[in-house]
């Protein structure tokens, strides 16, 4: 890989970071660290990989208890096909996002790291319908 290659990696990985804190301040920081070029790619990946069940977890137990609050079976219906829907739209988003790097060792740090960021934006966005039905 070039060394403009690398670089430019490294500033649109450290710039997604940026704007991830940006976004939302009370968010998790750690996630920082796996931007840092000292890890080198397998301990980048490791890191994120670690960061997304993290989030993964959060998301599982954000979705139970908006589950829990919903009032009809419909209702419950209703969101378990979204989440699947979700799901399936994340992975696939994420393997495109990857995909670019095909063959390439950062291709292992460009998935955990978006399956991290989709997995939170969903987390987020169940946040929000979980205090619309007033118990956020």
């Amino acid at each position: 890989m070039s060394v403009l290659r690398c670089f430019t990696v490294v500033v649109l990985s450290t710039t997604f970071v940026f704007a991830v804190q940006a976004a939302d301040p009370g968010k998790d920081k750690s996630a920082d660290a796996c931007d840092d070029p000292m890890l080198g790619t397998a301990g980048r990946s490791e890191c994120y990989d670690g960061q997304y069940k993290k989030e993964d977890a959060e998301l599982n137990l954000v979705y139970r208890q908006v589950m829990s609050h919903l009032d009809s079976k419909s209702q419950r219906d209703a969101l378990k096909t979204a989440q699947r829907a979700w799901i399936s739209y994340r992975d696939k988003e994420c393997a495109f996002d990857a995909a670019r790097y095909e063959g390439g060792t950062e291709m292992n740090v460009v998935l955990p790291a978006c399956l991290y960021r989709e997995t939170g934006l969903r987390t987020d966005a169940l946040r929000d319908y979980l205090k619309m039905l007033g118990d956020g």
